[in-house]
C-alpha cells in the first residue's frame, strides 16, 4: 500500500512517532490538527495512538494545558488591566528653506513605540469571578450574586485628585 491517504500506513506496520517534537509543539500550544500534520498522520490516527501509549497521551494532554493557562493569563490580564506596547510608523517631513524659497526636502517612516494602559475590564472581572468561585458569583438572582454597578478609571500616572 504505497499511496495511502495521510496518517493510514499499511496494516501492522504503525510508524513511531517522536515524542519531542509532540512534546516541543504542544508546549508551544500547537492545536491536535497542528501536530498530526507536522508528524504526517491523521488527527484520528493520533488519537489512537495517544489511547495505546501513555507518553504521547501525556503530550497531547499538555497542548490542552498550555493552550488553557494561556487563556486564563489573557483572562487575568484583561480583567485586572494591563500596559501593552504598540509600535506605530510616524511619517517625518524635513524642509530646508533659504531666502523664502524652499531648497530641500525629504521625508523617511520612523517607527515609534509606545506603552498604553489598557483599564480593567468589570465584564471579564464578572465572568472570572463567576467561573473561579462560582458559589460566591454566580450571579444570575442567586443568593450571593455579583454585579459590577460601576467601576471606577485608574488615575493618570502622578496626578491624584
Amino acid at each position: 500500500m504505497e499511496n495511502a491517504p495521510e496518517g493510514r500506513g499499511s496494516r501492522g506496520q504503525e510508524q513511531a512517532l517522536d515524542l519531542r517534537a509532540v512534546w516541543g509543539l504542544a508546549s508551544r500550544g500547537a492545536t491536535l490538527g497542528e501536530i498530526a500534520r507536522a508528524l504526517g498522520v491523521g488527527e484520528k490516527t493520533l488519537r489512537s495512538r495517544a489511547r495505546g501509549d501513555a507518553a504521547l497521551g501525556e503530550a497531547l494532554r499538555q497542548n490542552r494545558r498550555t493552550a488553557e493557562g494561556r487563556l486564563f493569563q489573557a483572562a487575568m490580564e484583561q480583567a485586572t488591566g494591563r500596559w501593552v506596547e504598540e509600535e506605530h510608523p510616524v511619517t517625518l517631513k524635513e524642509v530646508e528653506y533659504e531666502g523664502g524659497k524652499k531648497v530641500f526636502e525629504r521625508e523617511r517612516v520612523e517607527v515609534v513605540r509606545q506603552r498604553r494602559y489598557l483599564p480593567p475590564s468589570e465584564k471579564m472581572l464578572t465572568l472570572l469571578l463567576g467561573a473561579l468561585l462560582p458559589d460566591l458569583f454566580g450571579g444570575g438572582g442567586k443568593p450571593g450574586g455579583v454585579e459590577v454597578v460601576h467601576q471606577v478609571p485608574r488615575p493618570k500616572a502622578g496626578k491624584c485628585s
